[in-house]
């Protein structure tokens, strides 16, 4: 089954995916599944390299199209394991304009950064974003959660961060603040939520954005420039 869902997904646009047991973590909504399908789609190499002094409206447009097509990648999948009488529910890309809720809380229900590093694909950066070892953090994430009976990876319990501080020495707002991350950890432990949502608004107003935007910590990050600096094609 592993195999036939990769297919599908990448046939469709997805750039990687993964597969995780998810049952037992706390922080997730009660009566979920207990297996995810964690989705990923890159950023394009060059506008990703563009963001290294803050986003731009071409940023923009890509993360509406990289969110456009998880979304479309998950209903997918959603579908196809519904049709084999499977249990699926469908968690879409995060995305900064969903309600005054949202905005109070800057949290939503669902972490597919959780899911993603119990499928082994990767670890939280300093940057609280999820941090893959070939794409750095230049993608998107979406999850399918299910009971279909495939096989999961091994989940990553361990920073790959080290000593590194670019993405906190290049934050202009200050959120990220140099912790390594540890499964179980709060966000507030390693990112000042708040101070990152303000710098996105001040974005807004300067760039002409639709939506809170940065991508600044994405575009420096180490792990993303030996993906972003290689001469290879990204895969859509």
């Amino acid at each position: 089954m592993n195999d036939e869902i990769s297919s599908l997904l990448q046939e469709n646009g997805a750039s990687f995916c993964g597969f995780a047991d998810i049952s037992g973590i706390s922080a997730l909504p009660d009566g979920l599944p207990p297996r995810a399908v964690s989705i990923a789609v890159t950023l394009d190499v060059e506008i990703a390299r563009s963001i290294a002094d803050g986003p731009t409206k071409a940023y923009q447009d890509e993360y509406d199209r990289v969110n456009e097509k998880l979304n479309s990648l998950t209903a997918l999948l959603a579908g196809w394991l519904e049709n084999r009488a499977y249990a699926a529910v469908s968690f879409p890309a995060t995305v900064s304009d969903a309600g005054d809720s949202w905005k109070q809380k800057l949290r939503v229900p669902f972490q597919h950064k959780t899911a993603a590093t119990r499928a082994g694909l990767g670890w939280i950066g300093k940057n609280a974003l999820l941090l893959n070892k070939t794409y750095g953090s230049a993608f998107r994430l979406s999850t399918v959660v299910t009971d279909a009976p495939f096989d999961v990876g091994v989940p990553v319990v361990k920073s790959q961060c080290g000593g590194c501080t670019v993405c906190v020495n290049a934050c202009p707002s200050g959120a990220i603040k140099g912790v390594l991350w540890e499964p179980g950890m709060k966000r507030e432990e390693y990112l000042d939520a708040r101070a990152c949502y303000n710098q996105t608004c001040v974005f807004i107003e300067e760039q002409g954005l639709r939506s809170n935007l940065c991508g600044i910590c994405v575009s420096v990050c180490p792990w993303t420039r030996r993906y972003l600096d290689r001469d290879v094609p990204v895969c859509h």
